[in-house]
């Protein structure tokens, strides 16, 4: 995590990538959420993903207030990618 926070070379933008891998990341985490991620290969349905991007929060945010926002985005999320996977199903690889 911190070699991927030195990416940024702004201290704004590296501070807001660090809350969201400390705090937005465990609500992923959640039992909620389980079926969206594989924790073996360390994987993100891309609504999930998207949620953990665009969630709006600070580092004064708590938890518990980010979980509402978060759903909001993730279920927002998955509906798009849902609708676009129907749309272009010939377009999704099968293994």
């Amino acid at each position: 995590m911190y070699t991927a926070t030195d990416l940024f070379t702004d201290a704004a933008k590296r501070q807001s990538f660090h809350w969201r891998v400390v705090v937005v990341m465990r609500i992923a985490e959640d039992r909620k959420y389980r079926k969206f991620r594989n924790d073996d290969a360390s994987a993100l349905h891309i609504a999930l993903l998207t949620a953990v991007c665009q969630v709006r929060g600070s580092r004064r945010t708590t938890r518990k207030a980010l979980r509402a926002p978060f759903d909001i985005v993730f279920r927002a999320a998955l509906k798009a990618a849902e609708e676009w996977a129907k749309a272009n199903a010939g377009m999704l690889q099968r293994h």
